[in-house]
């Protein structure tokens, strides 16, 4: 089995497995001891554009059609809709208090409960579409668009 088009996102899941996500907007689990075989966990609307895999086995996704996803590959097809960006989801990353964050082309940085209330706890406006985050620390992100930004995303 492989994805139909691109594959455009990757990550390594704790038990060895690999999730991807590609343009064919399909989330898929590779397991080395069954090569060829993935299961497909879901899909998206659109090309899926990041994934990250999270503390507690789930997987979280973001796309081309502006949703935040998360996925338990113990029962796939059934994602819980953490919220939408109004445009492109261009990263996501799980951060260590079980928080989510993501970076869209619609200039917003966002920081989510992975439980799934569909409004961010935190959201941080950047002057360019933001491309990447990245966890510095507990207590920092660094955002990268048109140049590099470092946020604070806890209270002082």
């Amino acid at each position: 089995g492989t994805h139909d088009d691109r594959v455009t996102a990757i990550t390594s899941l704790a038990d060895g497995r690999i999730a991807t996500g590609g343009w064919d907007n399909r989330v898929l689990i590779w397991d080395h001891h069954h090569p060829g075989t993935p299961l497909e966990v879901g899909t998206h609307d659109d090309r899926v554009t990041a994934i990250t895999s999270l503390a507690d086995g789930r997987i979280a996704t973001g796309g081309g059609d502006h949703r935040v996803l998360i996925w338990d590959p113990h029962h796939p097809r059934t994602p819980l809709k953490i919220g939408t960006h109004d445009d492109w989801v261009n990263s996501v990353i799980a951060l260590p208090d079980g928080r989510i964050a993501t970076s869209g082309s619609d200039h917003k940085v966002r920081i989510w409960d992975a439980r799934g209330h569909g409004t961010p706890v935190l959201e941080l406006n950047e002057r360019s579409a933001s491309l990447a985050v990245s966890r510095v620390n507990t207590d920092y992100l660094i955002v990268a668009g048109s140049g590099i930004a470092l946020w604070q995303i806890t209270s002082p």
